[in-house]
């Protein structure tokens, strides 16, 4: 039962060759209603896999307003890597639940709350998007929680990847699905003067 913007589950009986899945460069946000709600839900308990175990690999992402939980992760057959992801306003942004110790690996996950498995400087984060009321999830120029916070996974061993949501090259490595926009403001130097106009050329 619940609503859910993803949701993964392999338990007993359930096996394959290959129990790894990859989620990446996503925008989940407004899931609500009468029934339970998650952004992103993994659960394994006594899976069995011929080559590896099940894994959920969750790579820059942003969650925000799910009413009840942004992203759960249970089951104690469930490895994890978690990396890069901006949970924002919902009913509780992270939540683990019966995970064996050592299976699960995090870095650099932004909360709203204070559930963040990175530690207080990721915890009770605001992130500024450019218009989060009309779910434009692009950060904001003056953003200060996730703009080039993020870890650099262009040679990450697990799921190794350069661009944003929208194709863009990440450079700074923002936290959350986008990589922000850098405005370029073209300058030619000369000794003695900043010539940042053809009519400063001229004259300068």
């Amino acid at each position: 039962y619940g609503r859910y913007g993803i949701n993964i589950t392999a338990d007993s009986g359930f096996v394959c060759d290959d129990g790894i899945v990859k989620v990446l460069n996503n925008v989940i946000s407004e899931i609500g209603g009468t029934d339970y709600t998650i952004g992103i839900a993994f659960q394994s308990y006594s899976y069995v896999s011929e080559d590896a175990p099940f894994t959920a690999i969750v790579y820059n992402n942003t969650i925000s307003n799910v009413d009840n939980v942004g992203i759960r992760l249970r089951g104690d057959s469930l490895v994890y890597y978690v990396r890069n992801n901006i949970f924002t306003d919902n009913g509780i942004d992270y939540q683990v639940d019966d995970i064996t110790p050592g299976n699960g690996t995090t870095s650099t996950n932004i909360t709203s709350d204070a559930t963040s498995p990175d530690g207080a400087s990721y915890q009770n984060k605001s992130v500024s998007f450019v218009n989060e009321s009309a779910s434009d999830f692009h950060l904001a120029s003056d953003d200060t929680a996730a703009l080039g916070q993020g870890t650099d996974l262009s040679s990450d061993s697990n799921l190794a990847f350069t661009n944003d949501i929208d194709g863009h090259l990440r450079t700074s490595w923002d936290i959350g699905a986008d990589e922000a926009s850098i405005e370029f403001d073209p300058t030619v130097m000369e000794s003695g003067g900043d010539y940042s106009t053809l009519a400063l050329w001229e004259t300068g």
